[in-house]
Order: structure tokens, then C-alpha cells, then sequence
């Protein structure tokens, strides 16, 4: 008997004497990973059963449409847009979802924005896990719009509270903060602290690095995500921490190259609550690692560098049309920029 692909769904014929005894099931993973079987459809005979599961693996949205709810729009989103998200867009929006247990059950057409409002407002984390919630609403709005789900976007009306958002002033690492950090430079964990000041990446764009992404002959770094300006941008290497890189390439090699101690990929809340703060508040220290970033362009500027060569190494969109490519600053000048710093 012919089997469907794996990961495409079932048809089962069911016990007992019915008029359509063969279902059509797929399997939907929640949030906890943890996989359940959801019936689609009964027919009459096993050909119609896979015939049903091929529309809906073709069309999922036009079956059981008045009753689908939030997590199975969540999974037919992430099944028909998720392909086309970066890896920290579709990361943040699995942690996001997370969050969302309490509107599973929910038919998403009965969905309104004091339901969403009230998950933002009773998630005990803080401004960019909620952040992260309101953006898929919208997501998820936009795509059930779209499949004419739903004919109003309530997600539009969800906000932050004000007491959600943050001081919009970043503090650079001290010169006295990184003296402290360099005098305990033995310890692996500072040192990706360290890392993360003297090269300026994003957090996800430093957790998204591959070894291959590292030239130990050129002493480079060569990643970027965000921004069109930011992407495959290189970063050279400061000799001070040079030994740092070898290391953990060496020492403790992985997928990625800052990994968590299982081996596993870091996600970015994940990174924040085992790694950073934890480490932060063992230094005696209360700084983001986009406070990292910006100390090195503040290092950057201290020293003098140019414009050009700060837009280059930071990932940004320069308002000088002449200095958006890479060719006209040669990699000497920015191995240059970057040696002016100080520890």
C-alpha cells in the first residue's frame, strides 16, 4: 500500500461501521515541541481522504476555515511565509509564539485585540520579548487577511504600555568596566563580551557566525543580517583579541561560533537570560550587547576614524552615496581603523 512523505500528514480508515470511514490528519507542533495529531477530514473512501490531504497541503487555509484557530493559523503561517524570514525574524517569532499559550485554542476569527493586549500586558518579560508578540500579531493578522480569514486587523490597535519602554539612551562599556573585564580576559565568557565589544556586531549577527565565516589568515570576520547596508560586511580582526577568536575555534569548535555549552544554535532571549545577564550581574555591570556595539563605535570615534571606515565596520547606510561601496575603503584601511583601538 502506497505511504505518504514524511512530514506530509496520514489517512488512517477508522474502526466501526461509518458512512466515511478513512480521515485525513496532519501533525501540528506546538511551541514545547511536543507534536499532535489533528484530523482534517472523513471521506468515503481512502482515495478522497488523499485527495483532501493534498488540497490542504496545497491550500491549508481552505479547509476547516470556520474553525481554525490561533495555532493552527500559526502553523499554516509558518509553513507558507516561514521559508522567506531570516533566521532571527523566524527565531524571534518561535520564542514569541511561545508566549501565546493561553490564545491556542482560540478560533482565530473570534479573536480580538483585548485578548492580544492582554497577553502582552501580562508577559512577565520585558520591552523586546514584548515587542516580539505584537510583531507576529501582526504577522499573523496580515496572513489571515490575506487568506480572508478575518476582514479586520485588531492587531493594529495592540500597543506597549509605557511603562514597557525602555531608556532610549545606550551606555558604552566604561574604560574602568573594560579594564575590569580585561583583568579577568582568562574566563571564556568575557571574553565573547569582549568579542562582541572590539567588533561591533549585532547580537544575532555574532550568534549566527559560522566558523568558515572567521579567516584566521586575514584575521576577518564576515557576517551582517539586518540591513542591506549591514549584510556580508567585514570586520577585521583586533589583534588584542586575536587569541580570543582562536580559542573557541580551536578549543571548542561547534556549528556556530559562539554556541551554548550543549552544542545547540543560541537564540537571543536564550542568550540573554543563560549567557549576558548572568554574566552582567557577576561583573557588577547592567549593559545590553547592543551596549557592546556601541561601544565600539564610540572606541571608533574616540580614535578618530573617519566616517567612511565607521559606516563600513558598523553596517551602516551612509548618507554619502560614494562611500556604500566596499571597494573604495580597501581592507588595509579598515585593519587600519580598527588597530587604533585600545584595551
Amino acid at each position: 500500500m502506497r505511504r505518504t512523505p514524511n512530514g506530509y500528514g496520514s489517512v488512517t480508515r477508522l474502526p466501526g461501521h461509518r458512512d466515511r470511514p478513512w480521515a485525513a490528519r496532519v501533525s501540528i507542533t506546538a511551541a514545547d515541541g511536543s507534536v499532535h495529531r489533528r484530523y482534517i477530514g472523513y471521506a468515503k473512501t481512502r482515495e478522497e481522504a488523499l485527495m483532501m490531504l493534498s488540497d490542504y497541503k496545497r491550500q491549508p487555509w481552505q479547509v476547516n476555515r470556520e474553525t481554525l484557530t490561533f495555532a493552527d493559523l500559526y502553523q499554516h503561517w509558518l509553513q507558507e511565509k516561514g521559508p522567506g524570514l531570516s533566521k532571527p525574524t523566524l527565531a524571534k517569532a518561535k520564542t514569541s509564539y511561545g508566549w501565546c499559550s493561553d490564545l491556542y485554542g482560540v478560533r482565530y476569527m473570534d479573536l480580538r485585540s483585548g485578548a492580544m493586549q492582554r497577553v502582552v500586558d501580562e508577559c512577565p518579560r520585558g520591552y523586546q520579548t514584548k515587542t516580539g508578540i505584537v510583531t507576529l500579531f501582526g504577522h499573523l493578522d496580515r496572513y489571515a487577511y490575506e487568506i480572508d480569514v478575518i476582514s479586520k486587523m485588531y492587531s493594529q490597535v495592540v500597543t506597549l504600555r509605557d511603562l514597557d519602554v525602555p531608556d532610549s539612551d545606550r551606555q558604552p562599556f566604561t574604560p574602568e568596566e573594560r579594564k575590569k573585564l580585561w583583568d579577568r580576559r582568562a574566563d571564556l565568557r568575557v571574553q565573547v563580551v569582549l568579542i562582541y565589544i572590539y567588533t561591533g556586531w549585532r547580537l544575532m549577527e555574532l550568534l549566527n557566525m559560522r566558523p568558515e565565516d572567521i579567516d584566521l589568515e586575514a584575521w576577518t570576520m564576515k557576517g551582517g543580517e539586518k540591513t542591506k547596508s549591514g549584510k556580508n560586511r567585514v570586520v577585521p580582526i583586533w589583534t588584542g583579541i586575536r587569541p580570543f577568536v582562536t580559542r573557541i575555534l580551536q578549543e571548542d569548535p561547534g556549528e556556530y561560533f559562539i554556541h551554548r555549552p550543549d552544542g545547540k544554535h543560541w537564540i537571543g532571549p536564550r542568550f540573554h537570560e543563560d549567557f549576558w545577564n548572568p554574566l552582567m550581574e557577576e561583573l557588577g555591570m547592567d549593559h545590553t550587547p547592543h551596549e557592546a556595539r556601541h561601544t565600539f563605535e564610540t572606541m571608533l570615534d574616540n580614535a578618530g576614524v573617519d566616517q567612511k571606515c565607521k559606516d563600513l565596520l558598523m553596517g551602516h547606510k551612509s548618507k554619502d552615496i560614494g562611500t556604500r561601496v566596499y571597494t573604495h575603503k580597501t581592507l588595509d584601511q579598515l585593519r587600519d581603523a580598527v588597530e587604533r583601538l585600545k584595551s
